[in-house]
């Protein structure tokens, strides 16, 4: 076979190198074509049970977004302040790059609890309103001391000594102890009160910036209603006369003068004698319908009760057990208030005709209300403040607070922001967004050092390490075989016509690729070192051949047939065997795999 090789060669030369040269031109104008790139997709083996049901599963339902993972190491706690601050604007700048869907982080966690103590972003926050941020999140105190007070009181039962706050297990308890609470039944002839004061420093609006008080009352029942009838009236009398533990929320709206009572009908109170202490129960679904903690949809608001203070107080004057429904006294106050002088005395007396009919416009009509009900009725006896405050922490707090700590290094100084893309993105637009994100990425490392990975953001960098690769593997093999030959053959023809031949495989090999439909990714990179170094290699041996005839004093034609025929056989078997070794590539199930293993064989021979 190799002999008529060898004859056609020697009989038609110019024929065989213009059969070459166009077999090249056409390879040559597939090139501009060819696909580059390498995705993790590409590397999925397909015959694989999870990767078949991954596939049906985005057939199906279609495909999810990539994500991209930044690690930002800092070289101090990461929740600090500023550190928060500059994390999140690394965020912000990364949410706003094109194809970008969503960028989570920390510093976001942090900000949907800004938003909900302060109703503002973190940008706005103060760094003393960060910091409590993140106190609020890490609260875990479920049993408070709020205060202790060592000052002794003639009545013990209104001399406060200590006061706690329990939050635990769906109970929400404030325990007041007194020195002596066993003269209550028998010294206590006037209603008492023990009253806890605060301001919620976390009102969701001007409206509800109140003050409050949570009263614990000790009082007798009224006897006799205005508005109620003489004969209903005449019965109460009759009944026993029994105390009763009620709660009261006084409060006292933003502009009011004074503050108004309402009774909680959820919250209870009792007193536990041998503790000598008052323990209030109270609901927090109660509270919330006054501006303390309330629900929005369907989630609870924090509140933050600060300005406390303990006080004890007893009704001002002998009780009478006297009441007046809220609809008479509407009427009483809208026929006394065209009395300039006795509106005037009420005012003196802390009375405004205007809070009151304005409070009474929001409650129920038949409700009972009594002299108690006006504050300045009533005369502290002890009061104790505290420093501390009440935080009433939403549940959702607490799956921020893990979601954090998941997120956080155990020396706090190194997070992971998470960066989501657009689902609809293709691999070469997903490709540009890992570029984009890369470079943003270096753009902002100030004091902090970033890295960023993910799937589109490794394409995109193994793409750029693939394309570094080529400009210098294929210049070096050319260089390097250039200099061994030069050194060994010390003729130029010698080295022009391997790289020649060389570089016509080189170009049948990627116009192959482009028929084929094969991409150019990173594995590709080795075919062109591959073919070089054994293509290189076969035409050493037909050279040595060639000058050892040459040498014999054969003419340069029938050297060349001779060659053709001797190292033909060998060079055939030797190509024929490494390509067979290649297409055991074929059986693995990775497809860029596969492919190579069909382009060495066919490259080499």
């Amino acid at each position: 076979m190799f002999s008529v090789i060898a004859e056609f060669v020697g009989k038609r030369p110019y024929t065989v190198i213009l059969v070459i040269l166009t077999i090249t031109g056409l390879f040559s104008s597939l090139l501009p074509s060819m696909k580059s790139g390498t995705s993790m997709e590409d590397f999925l083996p397909k015959d694989n049970k999870l990767v078949q049901a991954e596939n049906k599963v985005t057939e199906y339902f279609g495909s999810g977004s990539d994500v991209e993972m930044v690690l930002v190491e800092s070289k101090r706690d990461i929740m600090l302040p500023s550190n928060l601050r500059k994390l999140h604007r690394i965020v912000m700048s990364l949410n706003d790059t094109e194809g970008v869907e969503n960028v989570f982080g920390i510093s976001n966690l942090v900000e949907a609890v800004s938003f909900a103590e302060y109703h503002k972003p973190l940008s706005e926050c103060s760094d003393e309103e960060i910091e409590m941020l993140i106190q609020d999140i890490f609260f875990n105190e479920s049993f408070i001391e709020l205060c202790t007070d060592s000052k002794y009181q003639k009545k013990g039962y209104a001399d406060i000594e200590k006061a706690w706050m329990v939050d635990e297990d769906g109970k929400f308890q404030i325990l007041i102890k007194l020195r002596d609470l066993s003269e209550i039944g028998d010294k206590c002839i006037r209603p008492v009160e023990w009253d806890v004061c605060f301001l919620n420093g976390l009102a969701p609006c001007e409206e509800l910036k109140i003050n409050y008080m949570i009263g614990a009352r000790y009082e007798p029942g009224v006897k006799w209603v205005v508005g109620n009838g003489l004969l209903n009236n005449i019965k109460n009398i009759l009944r026993r006369s029994e105390w009763e533990n009620n709660v009261y929320l006084w409060m006292k709206p933003k502009n009011f003068s004074t503050y108004f009572p309402i009774k909680l009908e959820e919250s209870s109170f009792f007193f536990d004698f041998g503790n000598s202490a008052i323990v209030i129960n109270l609901s927090k679904d109660e509270l919330g319908k006054f501006g303390i903690a309330p629900k929005f949809n369907g989630n609870r608001l924090p509140a933050r009760l600060v300005n406390l203070s303990i006080k004890s107080r007893i009704y001002r004057f002998p009780w009478f057990g006297v009441g007046i429904k809220g609809e008479e006294l509407q009427r009483f106050l809208n026929w006394i208030e065209k009395l300039k002088i006795i509106t005037r005395a009420m005012e003196r007396r802390g009375i405004n005709i205007e809070e009151m009919k304005t409070i009474l416009s929001h409650l129920d009509a038949n409700l009972t209300l009594s002299m108690k009900d006006l504050n300045g009725n009533w005369v502290v006896l002890d009061s104790v403040n505290s420093t501390r405050y009440i935080l009433i922490k939403p549940p959702f707090f607490n799956d921020i607070a893990e979601s954090i700590e998941s997120m956080l290094s155990e020396d706090g100084k190194t997070t992971l922001v998470i960066v989501q893309e657009n689902k609809t993105l293709g691999l070469n637009e997903a490709k540009k967004v890992g570029k984009e994100l890369c470079i943003k990425i270096k753009e902002l490392e100030d004091d902090f050092h970033m890295e960023i990975t993910g799937g589109s953001v490794i394409s995109y960098q193994i793409d750029v390490l693939t394309s570094e690769t080529n400009k210098y593997i294929a210049p070096g093999i050319f260089i390097v075989i250039m200099l061994i030959l030069l050194i060994h053959f010390r003729r130029i023809s010698y080295i022009f016509l391997p790289l020649v031949c060389l570089s016509i495989s080189i170009v049948w090999l990627f116009g192959s690729m482009v028929l084929l439909g094969i991409k150019f990714n990173a594995i590709s990179v080795a075919l062109v070192p591959l073919i070089m170094g054994l293509g290189v290699d076969y035409s050493v041996h037909l050279f040595y051949n060639y000058r050892a005839e040459l040498s014999k004093g054969m003419k340069p034609l029938d050297a060349i047939k001779t060659s053709i025929k001797n190292v033909g056989t060998a060079m055939f078997l030797a190509t024929l065997t490494t390509s067979i070794s290649f297409l055991s590539f074929l059986s693995s199930s990775i497809p860029p795999i596969r492919d190579f293993g069909i382009l060495c064989a066919f490259g080499i021979f």
